[in-house]
């Protein structure tokens, strides 16, 4: 009746990785998506800014993956 659990191995660069894209590549998304809202009720200058501040932190972020799980 027993087989023995085998145990599952969860690479956490993997997760990391994919985790990061789904949310800076979200939020990238949704700034596309929802445009003409930010344009009109703030302005495009702050649309880029914020798409700005997306792509610069998925970078660091994206940075320090690859340098926290280096072998």
């Amino acid at each position: 009746m027993g087989e023995a659990n085998q145990d599952i191995y969860i690479d956490p660069k993997k997760v990391l990785i994919i985790l990061g894209a789904l949310i800076f590549g979200g939020l990238l998304l949704v700034s596309f998506i929802h445009a003409n809202f930010y344009a009109e009720k703030y302005s495009s200058a702050f649309l880029w800014q914020f798409r700005g501040t997306i792509v610069g932190a998925g970078i660091i972020y994206f940075a320090l993956t690859f340098i926290m799980n280096r072998n």
